[in-house]
């Protein structure tokens, strides 16, 4: 009994002395790990928060950077289009001037053809009036020769003005005449070297010695014609 006792009084000795623990609670362990969670998550969308604005505010300056630019590329296409207007308004006025001037002048048929608007149009009148006056001769000598001569019958090479007599009348018909008549104040101009007026019914280029036009090719009616024979 007494060692009994004696353990006893020793156990409750110890119990008293000893250090005093708290029981762990698993539930207030879960409690711990999800406030840490959420701790750390809290953090976590703080700096999500913090980079994003980041990113928001670098986006802003780049689009701000890319806008500046358009604008400085548009501002420079604006004073390109500005210059290239005034150029042109610059040079235009002076060319329509000297292009005028050359028709007024005749300068520019002088150069096509050689000679001098003036003098063409007084040998197309002569060629008219001899056409409608049947004057048969002076129209034949007017023509350059050797020449092909197409009539319904066919053609032939004709060496002179004696020679093309034979097929006047089936080249200057009457509806040639008036045709001709019709077109005969018509405009006169010039293409490789040779003087037309109208349809070009009648093609001169001035003659060898200088004293008026020569014919080189008569357009006919109903297939009719007057024209070089070589290549």
């Amino acid at each position: 009994m007494k060692k009994i006792c004696l353990l006893l009084l020793v156990s409750l000795i110890c119990v008293s002395c000893g250090p005093k623990y708290e029981p762990i609670s698993i539930d207030g362990s879960v409690e711990n790990v999800k406030k840490e969670t959420e701790a750390r998550g809290e953090q976590g969308e703080k700096r999500t928060v913090v980079r994003t604005e980041t990113e928001g505010e670098e986006d802003l300056n780049r689009q701000e950077g890319t806008f500046a630019d358009q604008v400085g590329e548009n501002e420079k296409a604006s004073d390109f289009e500005s210059i290239g207007t005034e150029t042109e308004s610059e040079v235009e006025p002076e060319t329509e001037q000297s292009i005028a001037a050359s028709v007024e002048t005749g300068d520019d048929f002088f150069q096509q053809c050689g000679m001098e608007k003036e003098e063409a149009e007084s040998g197309r009148l002569g060629f008219i009036e001899d056409v409608m006056n049947d004057n048969k001769e002076a129209v034949a000598a007017r023509i350059v020769y050797p020449r092909v001569v197409t009539v319904s019958a066919g053609s032939f090479e004709v060496q002179d003005a004696a020679g093309f007599l034979t097929y006047y009348d089936e080249i200057f018909t009457e509806s040639f005449k008036t045709k001709l008549d019709q077109e005969a104040e018509q405009e006169l101009f010039c293409s490789d070297g040779m003087i037309s007026f109208g349809t070009g019914m009648i093609w001169f280029f001035p003659s060898s010695n200088g004293s008026g036009l020569e014919i080189s090719t008569v357009n006919g009616l109903d297939g009719c014609s007057v024209r070089y024979g070589g290549q």
